[in-house]
């Protein structure tokens, strides 16, 4: 009856520091990664950066890519495809990044884009330096206008 007891306080003992060792280990990959920022922490190394959660259901990437010119500036190329069964309308620029992944300053004024049901299209833009080492192209839903004529 004691072998029973000891065996199964054994047992205790290792599923206990199994959890333990379990949650530590979650807890040391840092705040980047845990499961509240995760999506956010991908989305700031993708090169394409859905603004608007409402869209990770409505538009996909397809395709993305990035070429110099002769002239030395970045052409970027994405293809995007609405996955939905309605017309949608969304915001899209991009923004040349340095080395470091930070901004250049070159970033596309916002450009609108229109799709019908399940239709794909390419976003097409250059970069107005030569210095930019990647890019991120960023979508949004529409800004609305605030009050124009209106008090």
């Amino acid at each position: 009856m004691t072998r029973r007891i000891s065996s199964l306080l054994r047992i205790v003992a290792i599923v206990a520091i199994g959890i333990t060792a379990g949650a530590c280990s979650r807890a040391s990959r840092g705040p980047d990664t845990a499961d509240g920022n995760a999506k956010a922490f991908e989305r700031t190394r993708a090169r394409i950066n859905l603004l608007d959660t409402k869209l990770d259901s409505k538009i996909a990437s397809d395709f993305s890519g990035e070429e110099r010119l002769p002239d030395g500036r970045m052409q970027v190329v994405l293809n995007m495809r609405n996955k939905t069964s309605k017309n949608l309308h969304v915001q899209v620029r991009a923004v040349f990044k340095d080395g470091f992944g930070l901004s250049t300053g070159d970033e596309t004024p916002w450009e609108e884009m229109y799709f019908s049901p399940r239709q794909a299209k390419t976003y097409r833009v250059q970069s107005k330096l030569t210095t930019p080492a990647s890019y991120t192209v960023e979508v949004r839903l529409p800004v609305k206008a605030k009050g124009k004529g209106t008090s």
